[in-house]
Order: C-alpha cells, then sequence, then structure tokens
C-alpha cells in the first residue's frame, strides 16, 4: 500500500480593511473557521481593529485551528511563505 501526504493549503484572511465591527461580521468569520476547521494548515490573520481581532479570538476557542495575528497582511504572508 501506498501512503499518500496531501498537504492542506495555508490561509491569509486579510481583515485589514474592515472598518466598522458588528456581530454578523464576527459570526461570519467564527462560522468560516468552524466550518473548514480541518480543510487548512496554517492560517494567518491580518487585523488591525481590536474588536475584530477579539472577534478572532472567540473563534479560536470554538475550534481546533490557531491562526496567528499580524497587524499587516504582508507580514502575514511572509509568515506563511516561510519555512517556520
Amino acid at each position: 500500500t501506498r501512503t499518500h501526504t496531501i498537504h492542506r493549503p495555508d490561509i491569509l484572511l486579510d481583515l485589514t480593511c474592515l472598518h466598522d465591527f458588528t456581530l454578523d461580521a464576527a459570526w461570519e468569520v467564527i462560522h468560516f473557521i468552524r466550518a473548514h476547521n480541518h480543510d487548512f494548515g496554517r492560517i494567518a490573520v491580518a487585523v488591525n481593529d481590536i474588536w475584530i481581532k477579539m472577534g478572532v479570538q472567540i473563534a479560536k476557542v470554538l475550534t481546533a485551528q490557531r491562526p496567528k495575528f499580524f497587524r499587516q497582511a504582508d507580514a502575514a504572508e511572509a509568515w506563511l511563505t516561510s519555512d517556520n
């Protein structure tokens, strides 16, 4: 028998353009992360709004994923493309 290793794609959620926090927006982030709990490798979240970051932190508690946070999307992308 052969063993195949399947690489789960990494994902970058760039939320830096969101300026108004709503419960609907937080729920969508939570819903997305929970729905794709085992579909992705590393998750980088670029966010500069404290309220949106708190919503994503709540999503972290509800899932097995542990996203890493960045203030800028280019730093998040650099982390995802690194070998770490």
